[in-house]
């Protein structure tokens, strides 16, 4: 009996290793990418649909922005409208269900975007040399 507690130790030491491993990598990983890019962190989603005006007015009452593009199929040159929307990562998830309720044959492209700034998301900040000279022009710090 002795010896089967002996292997069963082993063998949960031996597995467990990995798992911890793969666990301090992601933990890690989330860690630094919000050290380095910040909490301004959102989803860029490319919308498209032949429903483009209604997706469009229930994003505009969610309060979203949105941007449309001029978009044509390469395999048989349908010209469409596509919907670009820059959202917070909390506000993903309604609105797929708000496309798939309208549109479920939609075309949904979710991306991350490391920044995102203008309003609702993060601001401008000044650049030394503008400090310096005193200008009221906006633009991004590097």
């Amino acid at each position: 009996m002795f010896w089967w507690s002996v292997y069963m130790q082993r063998y949960f030491t031996v597995c467990s290793m990995p798992c911890m491993a793969l666990l301090h990598c992601t933990s890690l990983s989330v860690v630094m990418d919000y050290i380095i890019y910040g909490s301004r962190t959102a989803q860029v989603t490319y919308i498209i649909s032949e429903h483009q005006e209604a997706i469009t007015a229930k994003l505009l009452e969610m309060d979203r922005g949105v941007t449309l593009l001029d978009g044509e199929g390469a395999y048989n040159g349908n010209k469409r409208k596509v919907i670009l929307c820059a959202m917070k990562r909390s506000q993903i998830v309604p609105v797929k269900l708000m496309v798939r309720e309208i549109d479920p044959d939609a075309f949904v492209i979710v991306c991350k975007a490391n920044e995102v700034l203008g309003e609702g998301f993060g601001e401008y900040t000044r650049t030394v040399s503008e400090t310096a000279r005193g200008t009221n022009k906006r633009s991004v710090f590097f």
